[in-house]
């Protein structure tokens, strides 16, 4: 490559990247700083294209014209659209004709010139670097019959401004972040926060090394702000975390496949899920709250009269809820019955009419667990971020419930003195916090499949059957009987909160009464029939053989 070739080349890996920013810019309206950035690329730009035009032979077989009448055009067109401040052309201008034209010249340097990745080897894990159509190195990760990508093999560059942005919090400027790729998410972020402190995580070693040499890395230790740790299992990254609760958590996903203890790795992603889940339902979470805590009628916790020393009935809508469902209007004789939303119709419908029903989701989709159910009257027990209707257009009792980790409920919760629980990422996992937070006897669960059993994600009548469960992500566990059954991601992480919990509460006796489903470590095996045989925990009988539902 020829000095004026690789002058090209590098000018144009900043310059597509600020091209797409440009564009970012204009469709947020931001015109100044559209105009700022687009104004300091047209030197860049100009010089590019001199450049290009001085090699016609070596451009020859490019995908696009690189004929001066073709160029002129180009920055013809491009100077039109800014001179009469057509923004919305001037958009269209830079994604249709710029872009194109500079990715192909740049493309063409790549494949003439930087064909051969470079390996690189640790172990049973191999690293190549190659170069992508922008010019940045991406890393290809070969591990155990598995290839993944690092960045994009197209804009790397504009890939990390979005993450960036999407980690940026304008009041913080401590940053805890796992996972660190070639850096090109860091450094995005630094530029983007001029106050911002940096401690990066990453399991792998040997890629903090290709970072250093290949990546953003060696720049951004020159800046001071930045704190490089190899962290194995993740234990350092938890710690600071812990430490620091005023700190960003952030998380580079791809060094999420890098981590080699399973244990470990799993951990990361189930706090990387949940992260995610709650930012995706941020705009909703904040209406949600400032509705439901003007429309409560009492907190959660004025029902420990209902729970506390007392058997607690835990029923999801598992596929196998179908086998004995029919059984909890018994139940009600020895304890408490708390559903989640998505089967509290089809208790209705059968005549079984439980002691409280439990919503937790944000989403405006979930009101049709209660709709057209709205004078059933069954109390309720709502999240302080459930969707807001349960609160207003649901005609019962509602009882509040504050969680962990979302800052105006923890604000809330002090000022009434509430207690705070963990949600555990769905509605289950926080009905369990909440029983255990108000010290029952005993738990047992009903349709808690965690499990797609039968090819089915819920019970009938609870929700729709998912005709290909299991088949994203899906993972096999073992299920009550020792056999093989399938699993999704999300409920394998609820699987783990759930036997955390049970391993923190060893006061309590959990019985899962599923009758199916994927084995919960810490529970004693039951069908219902035989716990409502027993005696419950505060002394009540067994349930009565022809007891009527109600």
């Amino acid at each position: 490559m020829n000095q004026r070739l690789r002058e090209i080349f590098e000018k144009l890996k900043g310059l597509l990247a600020d091209l797409e920013s440009v564009c970012r810019f204009l469709q947020r309206q931001d015109f100044y700083r559209a105009n700022n950035l687009l104004r300091d690329c047209m030197p860049v730009l100009e010089e590019a294209l001199v450049n290009i035009l001085q090699e016609p032979e070596y451009f020859d077989g490019a995908q696009v014209s690189t004929q001066k009448e073709s160029i002129l055009s180009l920055l013809n067109s491009l100077l039109d659209a800014l001179e009469r401040k057509e923004y919305v052309l001037l958009t269209d201008v830079i994604r249709q004709i710029v872009l194109p034209f500079l990715y192909a010249v740049q493309e063409h340097i790549v494949a003439r010139e930087l064909t051969q990745p470079l390996c690189f080897g640790a172990g049973s894990r191999s690293y190549f670097v190659e170069y992508t159509s922008c010019g940045l190195p991406t890393v290809r990760v070969s591990d155990g019959g598995r290839e993944f990508y690092l960045h994009s093999n197209r804009s790397a560059r504009q890939e990390a401004e979005e993450l960036a942005e999407g980690w940026l919090e304008a009041e913080k400027e401590e940053y805890i972040i796992y996972g660190m790729g070639l850096g090109y998410a860091v450094s995005a972020l630094l530029r983007k926060n001029e106050y911002a402190s940096v401690r990066v995580y990453e399991s792998d070693g040997e890629l903090l090394k290709l970072a250093e040499e290949y990546g953003d890395l060696e720049e951004m230790r020159k800046s001071g702000r930045v704190e490089v740790v190899t962290d194995e299992k993740g234990v350092g990254f938890l710690s600071a975390v812990r430490e620091s609760p005023d700190a960003a958590v952030c998380f580079f996903y791809p060094s999420l496949r890098l981590i080699r203890d399973r244990a470990a790795a799993e951990r990361m992603e189930e706090l990387f899920i949940s992260q995610m889940s709650q930012k995706g339902q941020y705009p909703a979470m904040y209406g949600n709250f400032r509705r439901n805590t003007a429309h409560y009628d009492g907190l959660a916790e004025e029902l420990a009269d209902r729970i506390e020393g007392r058997r607690v009935f835990l029923v999801a809508g598992g596929p196998s809820l179908d086998r004995n469902y029919s059984l909890l209007g018994r139940a009600k004789e020895t304890g408490t019955v708390i559903v989640v939303g998505t089967v509290l119709r089809k208790l209705l419908a059968a005549g079984i009419r439980p002691d409280f029903v439990i919503v937790t989701d944000a989403k405006a989709n979930t009101w049709s667990q209660t709709e057209g159910l709205e004078d059933a009257g069954v109390p309720m027990i709502g999240l302080s971020t459930a969707y807001h209707r349960f609160f207003t257009d649901y005609h019962a009792k509602h009882y509040l419930l504050c969680q962990e980790d979302f800052a105006p409920a923890e604000q809330f919760a002090a000022q009434k003195g509430a207690m705070l629980i963990r949600t555990g990422g769905s509605v289950i996992t926080a009905a369990l916090s909440f029983a255990i937070a108000l010290k029952a006897a005993e738990i047992v669960f009903l349709g808690l499949d965690l499990a797609y059993t039968g090819g089915r994600g819920h019970a009938g009548d609870a929700d729709d059957y998912l005709a290909d469960a299991g088949k994203d992500g899906q993972r096999m566990v073992r299920d009550i009987y020792g056999n093989e059954v399938p699993t999704g991601k999300n409920l394998e992480i609820y699987r783990k909160f759930i036997e955390r919990e049970i391993a923190g509460a060893k006061q309590i006796r959990f019985v899962d009464a599923t009758e199916g489903g994927a084995r919960i470590q810490g529970t004693e095996l039951l069908t219902l029939a035989q716990v409502l045989e027993e005696k419950a925990p505060d002394g009540r009988k067994q349930a009565a053989p022809d007891s009527g539902h109600n």
